[in-house]
């Protein structure tokens, strides 16, 4: 898969995600068995703008040419991956969520690899 074609892909998904954090966080987080109080939902929203812009900023920058700027958005996406498996697995052996936030850990772990290509990979030679 072309860096451009996985930067779309995954700030579709963060654009997503964080739409639904943003206007649902209850309904959201209640899938994966927590339930928000007020505090918490305002708490969902700010991860939900959050998640919103990092995925607008990957779609934005899929077409950059290589460069500083683009390694330092691989290696913070990669960073948000790798945080968020560790804190959904630790929460999930807390028995503070439930069993559908391994479907999270899945996409933490699809994504993280992804970002790790880009940033580790040897290019192919042409």
């Amino acid at each position: 898969m072309k860096q451009s074609t996985f930067l779309a892909i995954s700030g579709g998904i963060g654009v997503f995600i964080g739409l639904g954090m943003l206007i649902f966080p209850g309904q959201v987080m209640e899938m994966n068995g927590m339930s928000l109080n007020d505090s918490g939902i305002m708490v969902g929203r700010t991860f939900g703008a959050l998640l919103f812009c990092l995925g607008l900023i990957n779609v934005m920058a899929r077409h950059a040419e290589d460069s500083s700027a683009l390694q330092s958005i691989l290696y913070g996406n990669l960073a948000v991956q790798v945080l968020s498996i560790i804190l959904d697995v630790m929460a999930l052996t807390s028995g503070v969520v439930n069993t559908n936030t391994w479907g999270s850990v899945v996409l933490h772990i699809l994504l993280g690899a992804g970002f790790a290509n880009f940033l580790f990979a040897k290019p192919k030679a042409a």
